[in-house]
């Protein structure tokens, strides 16, 4: 688990859906990403739970984006 990744990819997932146009999204690609983020989120505090370190964005306070 790299938390980084983890951290820029829960941000990705979370502007898609976010910015999407809700009359264009198709409802098989919003479960996907939806499910994407749970997934990603999940693993990242399974990760912290064991003794891993947040990503550096949410030790120092900064912005991702």
């Amino acid at each position: 688990m790299d938390p980084e990744q983890a951290y820029a990819r829960l941000l990705e997932l979370a502007e898609r859906i976010v910015q999407g146009d809700p009359e264009n999204v198709e409802w098989e690609v919003l479960v996907a990403t939806a499910s994407e983020l749970a997934e990603t989120f999940l693993a990242l505090d399974e990760w912290r739970r064991k003794g891993g370190f947040l990503p550096k964005a949410w030790r120092t306070g900064e912005s991702g984006s």
